[in-house]
């Protein structure tokens, strides 16, 4: 009898830590097709992730949801993490410039002038294209490379911010639509302090040069057919 009421406690003992490990897998699972958090390495993406000023990594959260369910959802503008299509193995941090269907002007080293991005595939470079290795070294990238979109900044506490903001209010100028993403975001940031206010318009003016070098949908404003055709530097 005395056995049998042991072993009754000992069950009582374990059952908070049986219900804990019974939701594991759930947790592991969340974290691979739902949110997770990680830091950011390297400086491709300065000053937007890891920026001089700061003797910390930034720590980031991550969307994985768009990846697993919908790629569709991924905007121009976006910051996404995804596998280096040179070596599947390695995981980059790069903001998508152009979509399916847009045309883009190109950087040195790539050999074309211009691109045409083929279906399920997008354009991506870093915030610092003098250190960044991206589609300007190995083209277009598939979408199914996506691992996630990247949320926000959640360290250091200084820099925490939501992401979404310039570069997607940068992107709808480009695509010629009335801007009010633009005006929502001039309306909330003129409520912050003069610094925070002073960054938007610097990334702002920082997106709205880089998107200058997209054609939406293929738009030929400013880019000779000639060229275009013969495609090469």
């Amino acid at each position: 009898m005395s056995f049998y009421y042991s072993f009754l406690r000992s069950r009582f003992r374990l059952r908070p830590i049986i219900d804990t490990l019974a939701w594991v897998p759930f947790g592991i699972m969340f974290t691979q097709v739902g949110y997770s958090v990680i830091n950011i390495k390297g400086n491709s993406m300065q000053p937007t992730f890891n920026p001089e000023s700061s003797l910390r990594k930034d720590m980031v959260l991550l969307n994985r949801f768009v990846a697993w369910w919908d790629v569709t959802q991924l905007k121009r503008g976006d910051v996404i993490t995804l596998r280096d299509p040179t070596n599947p193995d390695l995981l980059i941090t790069k903001r998508i410039l152009a979509l399916e269907g847009d045309l883009v002007r190109t950087l040195p080293p790539y050999p074309d002038t211009y691109v045409r991005i083929p279906p399920s595939h997008a354009w991506v470079e870093g915030d610092e294209p003098f250190r960044s290795s991206d589609s300007n070294h190995f083209g277009p990238v598939s979408l199914s490379l996506v691992d996630a979109r990247v949320e926000a900044i959640l360290w250091p506490l200084d820099r925490m911010r939501v992401l979404h903001g310039a570069w997607q209010a940068a992107a709808e100028e480009r695509e010629g639509k009335r801007g009010d993403e633009l005006e929502r975001l001039i309306a909330e940031v003129g409520k912050r302090p003069g610094r925070q206010y002073a960054i938007f318009w610097k990334e702002m003016e920082r997106a709205r040069g880089r998107m200058q070098r997209v054609y939406v949908h293929g738009g030929m404003e400013g880019v000779g057919k000639q060229v275009l055709r013969q495609g090469r530097r």
